[in-house]
């Protein structure tokens, strides 16, 4: 007899990958509603996107911002200067610029109006980095 472990058969292998990944829903489920309740717990000063608090003897640093998508194609028919259009040219394609979409929204609210059609701005996922 060897001491060597007695190899799983393909079937015990795949219902412990079964219950890994349910395990990890699980997990990641709490995981997100902790971040969501910490999120809630930390007050982030205007104009900023992030802040570092301390936790007993953990930091805590929450990061909060806003997701973009927009319809590219119907940003670029929008009668608007061309130096107000939240857009920039890849080599390839037009893509969104969000950043200056949002100096538009501050500078010239008039022509972000026009464009806010084809714009959908959404909260971006709040993110918790744990510093032991």
């Amino acid at each position: 007899m060897t001491d060597e472990p007695k190899t799983k058969s393909l079937e015990d292998l795949a219902k412990d990958l079964f219950h890994a990944k349910k395990a990890e829903e699980a997990a990641k489920k709490h995981r997100v509603h902790v971040e969501e309740a910490i999120a809630a717990s930390v007050v982030i000063p205007d104009g900023k996107k992030s802040v570092t608090v301390e936790a007993g003897e953990l930091k805590l640093t929450v990061k909060t911002g806003i997701n973009y998508k927009a319809d590219v194609d119907g940003l670029r028919n929008v009668d608007v200067p061309d130096d107000q259009r939240p857009l920039k040219f890849s080599p390839a394609s037009w893509g969104f610029d969000a950043a200056a979409y949002e100096a538009l929204l501050e500078k010239h609210p008039e022509t972000a109006t026009k464009l806010a059609a084809f714009v959908t701005a959404t909260p971006a996922k709040v993110s918790v980095t744990l510093k032991v």
